[in-house]
């Protein structure tokens, strides 16, 4: 179940034969967001442990969680909300943090522009929130040995109640119809220059991804063509390579 924003009232999609995505929109989270974020830069998922306070977990997503062997939440933000429902009504049932990320560390890149007083609190609100999630859970799904060393110092929780899933792909799954000679033509590239591409969305890390690529990395590979696609390469910016 994701509350990710959509102009449908519902939708579903069928992943795998036994993986779905359920959408539930929930209205006042997707409009507080947006305004949030583009008033006072406010990252997009500060706002959901407060708004969904007020929000009753729907019958669909109770239903499913009193047939469970196994709850995971992703990321910290909603996990309080679910928490709250199954310690009353599915006390023995693991409830699984997955981190994508250290959220402190991350959401405090993101807001440096808002005043200092205000910083502070937000700073303070995410800590508690994912200190929360993270004393809670029956047991943490961490990205990298970075995050997790820094997950143990943050919130002073046992080594072992953290497991790494590194991130990964099967580069075997994509397989292009054009040649790669008439795609490079069709984009205007050269045709014998190796091209590196990085994909990402406007986000704090992606953005320090990309000044990376640019001042330590492209320079020292002038042998390659790095092409930055999505809205992270929304400001146009021309180097040597």
């Amino acid at each position: 179940f994701s509350f990710t924003p959509t102009l449908k009232n519902k939708a579903v999609l069928h992943i795998t034969g036994n993986y779905e995505e359920r959408i539930i929109p929930v209205f006042w989270y997707q409009i507080s967001s947006f305004l949030l974020y583009r008033l006072l830069h406010i990252p997009y998922d500060f706002p959901i442990p407060f708004l969904f306070r007020f929000i009753h977990v729907p019958r669909e997503i109770t239903g499913k969680i009193d047939e469970s062997s196994v709850v995971m939440v992703e990321h910290p933000w909603l996990f309080a909300w679910v928490h709250s429902y199954m310690i009353k009504r599915k006390p023995k049932v693991p409830i699984i943090l997955v981190a994508h990320n250290v959220e402190y560390d991350l959401q405090k890149s993101g807001i440096k522009s808002l005043p200092h007083s205000l910083q502070d609190k937000i700073h303070r609100y995410i800590y508690k929130t994912e200190e929360f999630a993270v004393k809670n859970s029956s047991l943490v799904f961490s990205v990298c040995s970075e995050d997790k060393k820094r997950i143990c110092e943050l919130y002073h929780v046992r080594p072992d109640k953290i497991r790494i899933i590194p991130n990964g792909t099967d580069p075997q799954v994509f397989h292009c119809k054009d040649d790669k000679h008439v795609l490079r033509k069709k984009l205007g590239l050269p045709d014998k220059v190796r091209i590196i591409l990085f994909a990402g969305a406007m986000h704090p890390p992606n953005l320090e991804a990309v000044k990376i690529i640019e001042k330590s990395i492209s320079p020292r590979l002038k042998k390659y063509l790095f092409l930055i696609a999505g809205s992270v390469s929304n400001r146009k910016r021309a180097r040597e390579n």
